[in-house]
């Protein structure tokens, strides 16, 4: 019934909007190694179909081989059943609360913190709802890996693994 509600909330803010699958604005993910330069992003949106609502995916690869030309496959919702379960677990990532800027205390000892020079940054954007009969907002996490934005970029491009291909999708 969630997944229902979720689609239906994104069709008819889509149909308002009047946007297509030339915005591609309503959802994207993505990962970016720190070390190997290698880098994909995808780009979800939907699209009308014989009078109904369909999404449709653009995933973009930059290999992490230098001068290896970037890569652009595509998947729909008609095609890869996976794909709408997948997007429904957005709800799923835990909160992330906000920490406003504070100043240290000065008889605090100074921590030094570590630094990382691995790892990957993942990111989700997505539109969503405040509260019923509120306009839509938008909202970008990022994280490196283990955090519930790293695992849900993860879990989701595995689930969509069979998805793409080369051929896109037409509206």
């Amino acid at each position: 019934m969630r997944l229902i509600a979720i689609a239906t909330i994104f069709a008819a803010a889509m149909s308002a909007s009047g946007a297509h699958a030339e915005d591609w604005s309503w959802l994207s993910f993505s990962k970016a190694n720190a070390l190997t330069a290698g880098r994909f992003k995808v780009e979800v949106d939907s699209t009308r179909r014989d009078g109904r609502p369909v999404w449709i995916a653009k995933r973009v690869e930059h290999p992490a081989v230098r001068g290896a030309p970037e890569q652009t496959t595509w998947a729909d919702s008609d095609t890869c059943p996976a794909m709408m379960p997948a997007f429904a677990t957005l709800q799923s990532i835990k909160p992330f609360t906000i920490m406003p800027p504070t100043l240290p205390d000065p008889k605090a000892p100074v921590e030094i913190p570590s630094v990382a020079v691995d790892g990957a940054t993942f990111q989700i954007y997505a539109h969503g709802v405040w509260a019923k009969d509120q306009p839509l907002g938008e909202i970008l996490l990022t994280g490196n890996y283990h955090t519930p934005v790293a695992d849900w970029v993860e879990e989701t491009m595995k689930a969509l693994a069979s998805c793409w291909g080369e051929q896109r999708p037409s509206a």
